[in-house]
């Protein structure tokens, strides 16, 4: 049955689109155009058309952008620029634009200060490395020669270096002496400036000021003095003391100190006497060494020292029988082995006493004495977290709860005496005295020149032998810096 088309209302002209499909019943009809026929032979396009600019601009030559796949978030970024004709578009992807984490810039600002000052610190350490090196190179040949300190910048390391200082006029109450030896004790790298190394050295007087008496160019003696470690020392005539008959000029270089420390722990802290029993930790350091025949020369004195089984025979042979090693057996029960009643007396040379455990083995009215400045965390060298360490462990140490009734602890700092006082002239005058009733001798370590002075307190503080380390002047003309 054929239909029949709708009349054209008179004065319009006829359409050629097709008659729009009737709107089935209930539905709302579509406000939206219908889809342009595509042409014959073209795929139809599954993209929407573009939507029609507003009235009055111009529509966009470039391309839609692309839909976002499914589930995703659509980019807020404005699309990649197009590259001009005749370019090749970069294969690197857009530079990000910087956003500021939240809570998170001035951590990482932080970050980047600290980073930049340990940066500064190691650079200038390497420009004064550096420059030691070429003033090494470059310095002249004669001159005598002195051992320096140089401190670390902050908390870095401080270092010893040779350089070439004359010495200053002699003064009238000195004494000119031309140094043979000087002894190490360990304390040679403390300080917080510039300054000549060495507290102990021996030699032959070179010459006297105008007002002394008691020396004369020729005599031996042995200097406790700061800044000993020079080849030609100016040193006031108090500091000097003629050197034993029983002794080297190079065995007297060590002496002062490391004898003088242990005298006073033993006899002036200590009141060392007959009979009694000394337990010294650490008995093969220097300090202990000495602790250990400055109390065999006592008479009836049993001694019971630690020490790593290597140097046991060594130690023997001084005149210990008991001796432990700390690495292999627990020293307290040792202890109690030897004299079941405790010990009169206990040594700590390396101040790293263990207060829990020594004070149990002390006898009513014992004393244990801590030897200040000669442990492995001297309080000048080292990083400030070692630092901070030590001085924890040092309160920690000496706690009241950690105390005993009817007992006592003490701590000896020669460095807190010096040479001028009366008490540190008069110990080392007896200690004088046991050297020539050869009652002590002391013990020699390894020898190093003046130039390896660093490697002689890192042999001190690793105990890396027996004995006692010194330096000597450089017998061959080198280049020496000047400061």
């Amino acid at each position: 049955m054929s239909t029949v088309a709708e009349a054209v209302p008179a004065g319009e002209v006829p359409s050629s689109e097709p008659p729009a499909e009737a709107v089935p019943a209930g539905e709302v009809p579509s406000s939206e155009p219908p889809a342009e026929a595509v042409p014959a032979g073209e795929v139809p396009s599954s993209e929407p058309p573009a939507e029609a600019a507003p009235a009055g601009e111009v529509p966009s030559s470039e391309p839609p952008a692309e839909a976002a796949p499914a589930g995703e978030v659509p980019s807020s970024e404005p699309p990649a620029e197009a590259a001009p004709a005749g370019e090749v578009p970069s294969s690197e992807p857009p530079a990000e634009t910087p956003t500021e984490d939240a809570g998170g810039g001035d951590a990482k600002i932080v970050e980047g200060v600290v980073e930049v000052a340990k940066n500064v610190v190691e650079k200038m350490e390497d420009v004064i490395e550096n420059v030691t090196e070429l003033k090494l190179l470059m310095g002249e040949a004669e001159g005598p020669q002195v051992v320096m300190l140089y401190c670390g910048l902050f908390f870095l390391p401080n270092k010893l270096h040779l350089v070439k200082c004359d010495p200053a006029d002699l003064g009238a109450m000195e004494v000119q002496v031309k140094v043979s030896a000087g002894g190490v004790t360990g304390l040679e790298k403390q300080g917080c400036r510039k300054a000549v190394a060495g507290q102990t050295a021996a030699g032959v007087v070179a010459d006297v000021g105008s007002d002394v008496i008691d020396r004369k160019k020729g005599d031996e003696v042995m200097v406790y003095s700061q800044g000993a470690w020079q080849e030609m020392l100016n040193v006031p005539v108090s500091h000097t003391y003629l050197k034993p008959s029983t002794l080297s000029l190079q065995e007297a270089a060590i002496l002062p100190v490391n004898y003088a420390t242990a005298y006073l722990a033993l006899h002036d802290l200590g009141g060392l006497k007959k009979d009694d029993t000394v337990f010294i930790l650490s008995g093969a350091s220097c300090v202990g060494l000495a602790a250990v025949q400055l109390s065999l020369a006592v008479s009836g004195v049993t001694v019971i020292a630690t020490a790593p089984s290597s140097h046991h025979q060594q130690l023997r042979d001084a005149g210990v029988m008991h001796l432990i090693d700390p690495q292999k057996c627990d020293y307290t029960k040792e202890v109690m082995k030897v004299s079941s009643t405790g010990v009169n007396i206990i040594i700590d040379p390396q101040d790293v006493v263990e207060m829990k455990k020594c004070l149990p083995l002390l006898k009513t009215f014992g004393k244990l004495i801590i030897i200040d400045g000669n442990g492995p965390c001297p309080v000048l060298k080292g990083s400030i977290g070692l630092k901070l360490a030590c001085l924890f462990n040092s309160f920690k140490s000496v706690s009241l709860e950690n105390m005993q009734d009817n007992r006592v602890v003490a701590r000896v700092n020669v460095g807190k005496l010096g040479p001028e006082f009366p008490v540190m002239q008069e110990t080392i005058g007896k200690i004088i005295q046991l050297c020539e009733d050869n009652k002590i001798h002391p013990l020699l370590g390894s020898s190093f020149p003046f130039n390896e002075a660093s490697e002689a307190v890192e042999y001190l503080e690793k105990q890396k032998g027996l004995g006692t380390p010194i330096i000597t002047p450089l017998t061959d003309v080198i280049p020496i810096m000047t400061p």
